[in-house]
């Protein structure tokens, strides 16, 4: 007999088992003794894994609303050409505009006051000056010269030289005073006013106003800056000449001139510019200090309106040609030069319409405009973009056609459109299809942006 020593199971040896089929242990052989139950009959299975139960899931009634009666499929509607919606331009910053871009009006500048206990203060300090150089100057004279005393001695005798015409210029004049504006236009009558209070009776010389544009570029090689000027302008207006002012009254002088209108308006770039200044001089005879005054300007891009200008035509029709592809044709409502460029004064807006309708599929992410404009310099070249647009996005298929509305805003503060000595302002607006993991398709539209109007009711 087969006994299993774990669980006592019995088995008839002529059972093929060799392990027990519970514990899974070897069967021994045993001799049954007498009176000892004989082996029940063995489970021929084996043991089953008992698995959890599902459960049976609760049916939900569902209420199904009855279908509606089938249509017959509507036909498709034959392609018409696509207008793009008018889209809502981000709000974009610009330079601060000029105050209604019209000239400001007259400033004083500067405006100085001199006291009786300043003119006594420089007075002592140049007598005590005089005295030290006057010592140092003995003292070498009768000494042995050494070569600290005499730089010494010499910038005494400078000092002395500064302080007394610091002196006299208090002494002779009580208050100065200068009157004019601190942005003028293009065109535009310019009011100055000179007023000037002496402490004594004063001849003058002459006494003149100096207006000077002048052009700027910084350029940089081999780590040293070089600046180079030119002189774009210069005017001199003479306000007075050979005349005796009696003293403690105020001698005033004013008077008018008329800018031109072809100047060269303000520009302030980051290596490029053109800058105005306005100078005054009084000349005085003998020791007499004279009167220099400098004020820095700032020319707008403005001009007298002119009512015999013909007015615009309606549309003008630009080519691109490296949009061909696109088939693009692009129509603005501006007036073009001899050689093409779109013409449009500053502050001004133009509309227009760009149509598209390419041959093939285009796989383009999206249309975009660009503004700006580009200063080719001697020195360093600066570029700016003053407007950046989306006109369309997604791809242009063959055969689709599009119509997509354009506008050109230009800032009233400008700059205009400039070629000078050193450097140029050239405007251009592109259209710039973007194509993912390829070139991009630009067209550059020349620009030519002339000075602004000024309104006819402008001072």
């Amino acid at each position: 007999m087969l006994v299993c020593p774990r669980c006592g199971d019995k088995y008839e040896e002529t059972d093929l088992r060799t392990m027990c089929p519970r514990c899974l242990v070897a069967l021994e052989k045993r001799e049954v003794a007498a009176g000892e139950p004989a082996a029940a009959t063995p489970d021929t299975t084996m043991p089953q894994v008992r698995m959890p139960e599902a459960r049976t899931p609760r049916a939900t009634t569902v209420e199904v609303a009855a279908a509606p009666p089938t249509e017959a499929p509507a036909k498709e509607p034959t392609p018409v050409p696509l207008r793009a919606a008018p889209r809502e331009r981000a709000e974009r910053r610009e330079p601060p505009r000029p105050s209604g871009a019209q000239p400001a009006p007259p400033t004083v500048h500067p405006h100085e006051e001199y006291s009786d206990l300043s003119t006594i203060g420089w007075a002592i300090l140049a007598a005590f000056l005089t005295i030290l150089a006057a010592r140092g100057t003995i003292g070498l004279l009768l000494g042995e010269p050494h070569l600290f005393a005499l730089i010494w001695t010499a910038g005494l005798w400078l000092l002395v030289v500064l302080t007394t015409r610091m002196w006299l210029y208090r002494y002779h004049l009580r208050a100065v005073q200068f009157h004019f504006p601190s942005s003028i236009g293009l065109g535009s009558e310019v009011a100055y006013r000179l007023v000037l209070t002496p402490a004594r009776r004063l001849p003058v010389d002459c006494a003149t106003l100096l207006l000077r544009a002048e052009e700027r570029v910084r350029s940089f090689s081999n780590n040293a800056e070089k600046t180079l000027r030119v002189e774009r302008f210069r005017t001199i207006v003479e306000i007075c000449r050979d005349i005796i002012l009696a003293g403690n009254q105020e001698a005033v002088f004013a008077g008018t001139f008329t800018l031109p209108e072809h100047v060269p308006p303000s520009f302030a770039g980051e290596h490029n510019s053109v800058l105005w200044t306005a100078r005054v001089w009084v000349g005085m005879p003998g020791w007499r200090p004279d009167v220099r005054k400098r004020l820095d300007l700032t020319v707008l891009a403005v001009v007298p309106p002119k009512p015999e200008e013909p007015a615009a035509p309606e549309s003008s029709e630009i080519p691109l040609p490296a949009l061909e592809a696109c088939g693009a044709r692009l129509t603005l409502n501006a007036p073009l030069d001899a050689e093409g460029r779109v013409r449009v004064r500053a502050g001004e807006s133009v509309e227009g319409r760009l149509l598209l309708r390419p041959r093939e599929q285009v796989g383009c992410r999206r249309i975009l405009l660009e503004v700006g404009y580009a200063v080719a310099s001697r020195g360093h070249d600066e570029r700016r973009t003053i407007q950046t647009e989306t006109l369309w996005e997604g791809e242009l298929e063959a055969d689709r056609e599009i119509e997509v509305p354009v506008n050109l805003d230009l800032p009233a503060a400008g700059p205009v459109s400039y070629y000078g000595q050193n450097f140029d302002i050239h405007w251009s607006a592109r259209i710039r299809v973007d194509i993912p993991m390829w070139t991009d398709l630009v067209a550059t539209i020349p620009v030519v942006v002339e000075p602004a109007a000024r309104a006819a009711t402008s001072p």
